[in-house]
């Protein structure tokens, strides 16, 4: 029966039409096969007489209770029915077209493109040659909507110490629960330079549903002594934090990789009233001495907290919060 019911389930999910079909053309070969049609009309004409009486002061007839509820249930199944199949057929259209999306020529030519932009830089320098970066400060914000669509951005200050900076490699990965999306522009990612000094180039060096890497060209180099770089880039993708809501609990964390100690992190992380909830924090990374402060967004009015480390030490490190939802 498992294995009957897992066909069906398939059957509706990726040929709903066929299946109601052949619903369709089941019954009516159900009713062609019946040898008495008038015996049904009798079932049917004992129905209504049992279930519909007349009124005696208004001669009016009226159905029974029972009738008025069986017809209800009926119609109320027949709606759900139809809203049921309607979103499986639009889930179903959604997930062929971001399929056949995938096969499209421009789709394998930005992949193409990704891929040798990616050799080129690995190339000219090599991952265990790159220049060593100190990041100075960085930080962070998580505005968190009510369907867990979330707006991310993200701000470095990087300076060189001893070696030209050409460029910096980002990643962004949501966890398996978040939406998928085929582009950055789907995500309205956005990059600026924040200190004045040149502008920022980004190309998109590897481009899945749920894992985008961008590396972005400091133009001008960074010079070893010159005045620190701020990189800042924002993104809003669908369902980000959906983990948090289905869960309870969703990991932020991040790896850093710094020549000197970094001066300050500060993460911050919101959530738009009228979830019922709020927002708690745990540290589940190393302990690098940093606070935890609940507050306001200051001009949102959105509960959340900040999360502050400063000093953070020189090398690579691993910075893990845990964000929590706790009744309000």
């Amino acid at each position: 029966m498992k294995a009957i019911g897992d066909w069906l389930g398939k059957l509706a999910n990726e040929h709903p039409f066929t299946l109601a079909w052949g619903i369709i053309l089941m019954a009516v070969a159900g009713v062609e096969r019946l040898d008495d049609i008038a015996a049904w009309k009798e079932k049917f004409d004992w129905i209504l007489q049992n279930g519909t009486h007349e009124d005696k002061t208004t001669h009016e007839l009226i159905s029974s209770p029972w009738l008025f509820g069986v017809v209800f249930a009926l119609v109320v199944t027949w709606i759900i029915w139809l809203f049921l199949f309607a979103a499986a057929t639009i889930l179903r259209r959604r997930a062929l077209e971001a399929k056949n999306e995938r096969e499209t020529t421009a789709y394998k030519t930005l992949q193409g493109m990704m891929d040798a932009a990616s050799r080129i830089r690995d190339r000219q320098t090599p991952p265990q040659a790159s220049p060593q970066k100190w990041i100075r400060t960085v930080h962070m914000v998580y505005l968190i909507s009510k369907d867990f669509t979330t707006e991310v951005t993200r701000e470095y200050e990087i300076a060189a110490v001893n070696d030209t900076i050409h460029y910096w490699n980002a990643s962004n990965r949501p966890s398996e629960l978040a939406d998928e999306v085929e582009y950055l522009d789907d995500l309205d990612f956005k990059v600026k330079e924040v200190s004045g000094i040149g502008e920022i180039a980004y190309l998109p060096t590897k481009n899945d549903p749920r894992d985008k890497h961008v590396t972005f060209y400091f133009l001008p180099r960074v010079e070893p002594g010159a005045q620190a770089r701020k990189v800042a880039y924002s993104f809003r993708w669908p369902r980000y934090m959906k983990k948090l809501g289905e869960t309870g609990a969703e990991e932020i964390s991040f790896n850093l990789k710094s020549i000197k100690a970094t001066e300050k992190i500060w993460i911050e992380v919101y959530l738009e009233k009228g979830n019922g909830r709020n927002l708690g924090c745990k540290v589940t990374g190393p302990d690098y001495g940093g606070t935890v402060l609940q507050q306001k967004h200051p001009s949102l009015g959105w509960d959340g907290f900040t999360y502050v480390v400063e000093n953070a030490p020189e090398g690579s490190n691993r910075h893990a919060i845990t964000a929590t939802l706790v009744e309000a």
